[in-house]
């Protein structure tokens, strides 16, 4: 047991880099020593344990690295990033408050079975995301708060070094309070430059509160760069207040700002038991758009859609920005 105690953290690091498979960060502030970018590296086989009381303002990075444990009650503060997990596996994180990270709250790339519960996260920071997932998959997320100023959640096939698609995500009893950008964003980045591009499937987001959302759409499952979007469902979300955009933005689009190609397609979408309760004169049109005859929106469905206690009949007409 390495017993990082208050102030400087960085011998503790030393000696735990060498055999140790704990970390504990107690009461007090820590700041990393002598690190590039005040960042924090965690090897395998490791649990770090941030005790209530903790402060920690450094970013922590799980790469290339399995059976990783961070938990306990502590804070991440103002860090570049809050937890970093890239081409790992079987990775938790459990407890932590991260505050006013400069970008991501929680960041994947190319990593497989990821635990995140009970985290709380708040940033104002331009692309302070809240979980941002990249090429990852069989990521369980739940019992979390997201108070950001950008999307809360953004599930992406590649981007930078990560590829190989997406898949089996479970997003459940988050609580998101958006004062920017979506509440959920699925699909933008892909691997443009394959013959084919990746799949992002099976995702399940359920039992979810939205207490404030903006951006063009609140559930919005748009794909570009050759993604292949399969199998995505959302119920039993319920929305407070939306400061604009649409309820529903399915798109195979083309965005010359993040993308090199258009999607291929997007088939298979379930929205049911999805209750708004806001301003719905806040609302704009709901979007369902194929980019043309061959990149096309497929297979949607809708059950049970409120608008203040008012059941909506959803027939979606989908439409083609361009045709060949």
């Amino acid at each position: 047991i390495n017993w990082a105690g208050t102030g400087q953290a960085g011998s503790a690091l030393d000696v735990f880099a060498k055999d140790a498979r704990l970390i504990y960060f107690g009461p007090g502030e820590h700041r990393p020593k002598d690190l590039p970018s005040t960042e924090i590296k965690i090897p395998g086989n490791t649990t770090v344990f941030i005790a209530p009381g903790a402060v920690i303002k450094a970013r922590l990075i799980v790469d290339h690295a399995e059976n990783v444990r961070i938990i306990g009650r502590g804070v991440l503060l103002t860090p570049l990033r809050g937890v970093e997990i890239t081409f790992s596996k079987h990775v938790l994180i459990d407890g932590l408050t991260i505050v006013n990270p400069q970008h991501y709250t929680i960041f994947g790339g190319q990593s497989e079975d990821i635990t995140i519960r009970n985290v709380r996260s708040f940033s104002r920071h331009p692309w302070s995301d809240g979980i941002d997932m990249m090429c990852c998959k069989d990521v369980t997320i739940e019992d979390v708060f997201l108070r950001n100023n950008d999307d809360a959640f953004a599930l992406y096939n590649h981007r930078w070094w990560y590829w190989g698609g997406s898949g089996n995500f479970h997003i459940r009893r988050a609580t998101i309070w958006g004062d920017l950008a979506h509440p959920f964003n699925i699909g933008t980045h892909g691997d443009d430059r394959a013959p084919e591009g990746e799949t992002l499937k099976d995702v399940y987001v359920e039992d979810c509160d939205i207490l404030q959302a903006d951006g063009d759409g609140i559930f919005a499952v748009r794909c570009g760069d050759q993604n292949r979007l399969e199998n995505i469902h959302f119920e039993n979300i319920r929305i407070e207040a939306a400061e604009r955009g649409a309820l529903f933005n399915v798109q195979v689009n083309f965005s010359p700002k993040y993308n090199r190609k258009p999607g291929d397609y997007i088939r298979g979408v379930w929205f049911k038991d999805i209750y708004f309760n806001g301003d719905a004169t806040r609302l704009s049109d709901n979007i369902f758009q194929s980019y043309d005859p061959a990149h096309t929106v497929s297979d949607l469905h809708f059950d049970n859609i409120q608008i203040n206690g008012k059941k909506q009949t959803v027939k979606p007409v989908i439409t083609v920005s361009r045709r060949l």
